[in-house]
């Protein structure tokens, strides 16, 4: 089956953008965020993008290639290397929905593959496989650590994902952990 693509922002989307969802390498006080991707179809109410008016956008668009976002982190004034704290798509959609999946292992293959040492934060709320664990575990330098999301609400209005799903993506990356820290 062939990987899910991303869509692309007209410019007439592009100009009426939220400017915190264009800044696609963000200062937070615990380090840089790196969001080249937004959107997602999940509807958790307590998520981030009601905060830039972004919480319609159901179907994942890429603002840039990886390989540019990349080249704007490690250029980025805040960036210092193997010490500034990352984190990866965490405020426009989830890193392992299917169409963003191949994104997330592209950027943090490319940064590992320069020797970055940085501790990376990767926040889920989705499917992780045991594919993805490998992957993860294969990184050689970078630090990660997989923050999977999961609180039991039982309103669906609130949280529609099913928490068979998360449940079952707990148990994998726990199982399959190596030297990817797990926390939940």
């Amino acid at each position: 089956m062939k990987d899910p693509i991303l869509l692309q922002l007209t410019s007439e989307q592009y100009s009426i953008l939220h400017e915190g969802l264009k800044s696609v390498v963000h200062y937070r006080k615990s380090g840089l965020s790196v969001n080249h991707i937004i959107g997602c179809p999940l509807d958790c109410a307590y998520c981030i993008r009601h905060q830039n008016n972004n919480f319609d956008m159901k179907q994942p668009h890429q603002l840039m290639s990886d390989e540019e976002v990349v080249n704007m982190l490690v250029q980025h004034r805040y960036f210092i290397p193997h010490k500034t704290p990352l984190q990866i798509f965490n405020k426009a959609t989830d890193p392992f929905l299917g169409a963003v999946r191949p994104h997330t292992h592209c950027m943090l293959s490319l940064l590992d593959n320069r020797g970055l040492m940085n501790h990376i934060l990767v926040i889920t709320r989705y499917v992780v496989t045991e594919e993805d664990m490998r992957k993860l575990n294969q990184l050689q330098h970078l630090r990660v650590t997989l923050l999977i999301t999961f609180n039991g609400l039982k309103d669906s209005r609130i949280e529609p994902l099913s928490k068979k799903i998360t449940l079952k993506s707990i148990e994998v990356a726990c199982r399959q952990k190596g030297r990817t820290k797990v926390i939940l």
